[in-house]
C-alpha cells in the first residue's frame, strides 16, 4: 500500500510539475495600451468597422493641386488608405491620405449632414487649424497604428518623431476573464512602435483615439490584444515588451494554484520516501 501510494503521489507531482512549467513558460496574450505624445503617426484602417472623422474647418489639397479648397464635413477612410497625421508643436494638423493600391478609392467624403459627396481615389491632404476648428479634435482609430518614425535602418527628411510614451500591460489570466497589472515601460524620444493589424486573421486590430488640442503635438491613446509589442529605434535591434514570468507568477491565481499543488504533492512524496518503509 505504501509503495503504490508513493507511486501515485510521484506521478501526480510529476504531472503537476510538467503542466505548471509549461504554462509558466507559455506567454498568453495580454492587453497592451499606449499613451503617447507624438508629432507623427500613421494609420492603416481595418478591413471592417472604420470610424468616420469630422472636420468642421479644413483646407483640402487634392492630387498635385497647389491651391486648397475649404472643406467642412465627414471623412470615411477605406481599407486602401494610408493616413499620416503630423503636427509640430501647436501648429496646424496635417492629415495626408495616400493610396496603398493605385486606382482604388481612399476616402468617401460626406457633408456635415452626412449626405454623400464623392469617393476620392487620389492623394489628398487636409490642413486643420485647431484654433479655427474647435478647442480640440478627437479622431477614432481602428486597425494598425504606427507611432513615431522608424529610424532603425534609414534616416528621414521629415523632422517629426515620437516625443514620449508609456506602454502599459494588462495581463490575462490563463483561466477565466480576470485581468491584472502587468507593469509598464516608458519609451524614449525617437522610438517607433506599431500597434495592431488591419485584418483580424493576422491578429487583433488596435483601437484608440487621437486628440489634437491647444497643447503641443498629437496625443494618441490606443490598445491591442497581442503576445508582445516591439519597439524599434535607430542603431538598435529594438526590444519586445511582453508580460514577464514574474508578473504572471505573482498575479495569475491559476499558476499559483498549480505550483502550490506541485509543492504539496512533492512534500507528501518526500515524506513517504523518508518516513515510511518500502
Amino acid at each position: 500500500m505504501t509503495s503504490s501510494s508513493r507511486t501515485i503521489v510521484s506521478v501526480v507531482s510529476g504531472l503537476l510539475l510538467v503542466v505548471a512549467t509549461a504554462l509558466s513558460v507559455w506567454k498568453p496574450e495580454a492587453t497592451f495600451s499606449i499613451a503617447a505624445d507624438t508629432q507623427i503617426l500613421t494609420w492603416y484602417p481595418a478591413a471592417h468597422g472604420i470610424p468616420m472623422w469630422q472636420f468642421r474647418a479644413a483646407q483640402l489639397y487634392r492630387g498635385s493641386e497647389s491651391e486648397p479648397v475649404a472643406f467642412a464635413g465627414n471623412v470615411e477612410a477605406t481599407p486602401n488608405a494610408v493616413i499620416t497625421l503630423t503636427r509640430l508643436g501647436s501648429g496646424p494638423l496635417s492629415v495626408t491620405v495616400e493610396q496603398e493600391e493605385a486606382s482604388q478609392p481612399v476616402l468617401n467624403l460626406y457633408g456635415l449632414d452626412e449626405g454623400f459627396i464623392e469617393a476620392v481615389n487620389e492623394r489628398v491632404v487636409f490642413i486643420v487649424d485647431i484654433d479655427e476648428a474647435a478647442d480640440a479634435i478627437v479622431l477614432l482609430l481602428s486597425g494598425r497604428v504606427d507611432i513615431g518614425q522608424d529610424f532603425s535602418q534609414y534616416g528621414s527628411e521629415s523632422p517629426e518623431l515620437l516625443k514620449a510614451a508609456r506602454v502599459s500591460i494588462l495581463g490575462h489570466t490563463i483561466v477565466g476573464r480576470s485581468r491584472y497589472d502587468g507593469g509598464s515601460t516608458d519609451l524614449d524620444a525617437g522610438d517607433f512602435v506599431s500597434f495592431g493589424n488591419v485584418n483580424e486573421t493576422q491578429g487583433d486590430v488596435a483601437v484608440g483615439q487621437v486628440i489634437v488640442d491647444q497643447e503641443s503635438n498629437i496625443t494618441v491613446i490606443t490598445r491591442v490584444i497581442a503576445d508582445s509589442v516591439t519597439v524599434r529605434r535607430f542603431s538598435s535591434q529594438g526590444y519586445a515588451i511582453e508580460s514577464t514570468l514574474y508578473s504572471r507568477l505573482t498575479n495569475d491565481t491559476t499558476l499559483q494554484a498549480l505550483w502550490a499543488s506541485f509543492l504539496f504533492f512533492y512534500g507528501v512524496r518526500h515524506y513517504l520516501t523518508e518516513r515510511l518503509p518500502d
